[in-house]
């Protein structure tokens, strides 16, 4: 995927049909664990705050029980996945980037 290019198509995907639905954000959230799991972090790392401000946005104006589930598994999978590069450390810097403190 990233070699073709389409990482960039999967996270549009993600970002402007999935997250903002209610009834297909799991799948958003299934798609952005597997990304994170198998693509290299260097190519993560390019859209992680965008993704998080996509997550955060719809956790604003939408929110539900299970979203609100599935916003802080998807923060701690990625704290927990055995990558140096997108540790605990990663995804505090990323969100402090977006609002400090």
């Amino acid at each position: 995927m990233t070699a073709s290019g389409q990482l960039t198509t999967v996270f549009a995907i993600v970002q402007q049909r999935l997250i903002p639905s209610k009834i297909n954000d799991v799948h958003g959230f299934e798609l952005l664990q597997t990304a994170v799991r198998t693509v290299p972090p260097m190519e993560i790392q390019k859209y992680y705050k965008d993704l998080l401000l996509t997550l955060f946005t719809r956790l604003q104006s939408g929110k539900t029980d299970k979203y609100v589930y599935q916003i802080a598994y998807f923060l701690f999978y990625t704290m927990a996945l055995p990558k140096e590069e997108l540790g605990p450390d990663f995804v505090i810097q990323q969100v402090e980037s977006i609002q400090p403190g």
